[in-house]
């Protein structure tokens, strides 16, 4: 269990100031397993904080939790090199593992989304996810908070539906948006506009937004009736469009549509003002012959030059089933 952090090696003359994730694919291996390990998300690059996704490892395979690892990202800038590597927290006031165990069930919980943000004078860290515990997946959440300064103990608040998303269907990777909305895993209410999600609710996954933003608390928000109906986005097809993760003006997602590589490959489309620009396949540097999974972005100005592209493939050369992996593109976030 653990965050993904970020040091760097500074010097008064540094010869490379900022860093570049790497143009080639590769495979996360401090992370991955010989099980499946898959639809993570990325809170943020900075020292505290972890990076989640699903995995079966628990289980020998039989079903999927929400499990996380620490992490550190080195970049050196007098030689210019990265190291990706394993790490620990130490950190006695982080409640997420409790968070963890409370959601983590003989069934499949899948895709898990993490942010946190500060709401009257209380720290409250949030997890989304979908679990399949009633036959179809539903998306849940669940959240811990604690108050600010050295008083006070956590308080772990259990699973709930987001009732407002879920269908009869399989209802599955909510992921927030915003035209000032950034994702780095310190959020605020007045950044947020919309929430996208996929659904099979109409006979294969499509993507779908519905708007709720405003000053109402996101806690509040997520457990009550909003009274909207989701809206299915214009850029969905006939295939399975599914795993939608937006980012400033950069949504990217996975499809088996007519045209990729092989499989499910990763798309992405750009937000103008016109809406969301025609999908974009990310190339042969990126997809493989085989499927590749939920992607999500991060980018870190001022740090890294590029974005950090992480996703999930069963592509051969891992440690078995699906692996995570990362590269770095240069699709533009801002």
């Amino acid at each position: 269990m653990g965050g993904i952090g970020l040091l760097a090696c500074c010097h008064e003359k540094d010869k490379y100031p900022q860093g570049t994730f790497p143009a080639t694919v590769t495979n996360f291996s401090e992370v991955n397993s010989e099980y499946d390990d898959y639809n993570s998300d990325i809170p943020l690059i900075s020292v505290g904080l972890r990076l989640h996704f699903s995995s079966n490892r628990n289980s020998a395979g039989e079903n999927f939790d929400v499990v996380g690892d620490a992490l550190g990202i080195l970049w050196t800038t007098d030689n210019g090199t990265l190291s990706i590597h394993a790490t620990s927290l130490d950190d006695d006031d982080d409640f997420t593992p409790e968070l963890l165990s409370s959601i983590n069930t003989p069934c499949n919980e899948m895709g898990p989304y993490s942010f946190q943000y500060n709401a009257g004078g209380k720290y409250r860290y949030v997890l989304m996810y979908a679990s399949d515990c009633d036959s179809n997946f539903d998306i849940s959440y669940a959240h811990y908070e604690k108050p600010f300064g050295t008083d006070g103990s956590p308080v772990l608040y259990p699973p709930k539906k987001i009732d407002f998303l879920n269908s009869s269907a399989d209802d599955m990777y909510p992921t927030f948006y915003g035209e000032n909305f950034i994702y780095h895993g310190e959020v605020g209410p007045e950044n947020i506009e919309k929430l996208l999600f996929c659904s099979n609710r109409d006979g294969q996954f499509d993507i779908y937004e519905i708007g709720f933003g405003g000053d109402t608390d996101l806690v509040d928000l997520l457990g009550s009736d909003i009274g909207k109906q989701p809206e299915k986005l214009a850029i969905s097809s006939e295939s399975n469009d599914k795993c939608p993760f937006v980012s400033g003006k950069l949504l990217v997602f996975t499809s088996d549509r007519p045209g990729g590589f092989g499989g499910y490959d990763l798309y992405y489309c750009l937000r103008t003002d016109n809406g969301w620009s025609e999908p974009t396949n990310f190339g042969a540097e990126v997809n493989s012959a085989y499927d590749d999974y939920r992607p999500v972005v991060l980018n870190y100005p001022g740090f890294f030059n590029n974005s950090l592209l992480l996703f999930s493939s069963n592509r051969p050369g891992g440690k078995g089933g699906f692996d995570l992996y990362y590269v770095g593109t240069d699709v533009a976030v801002y």
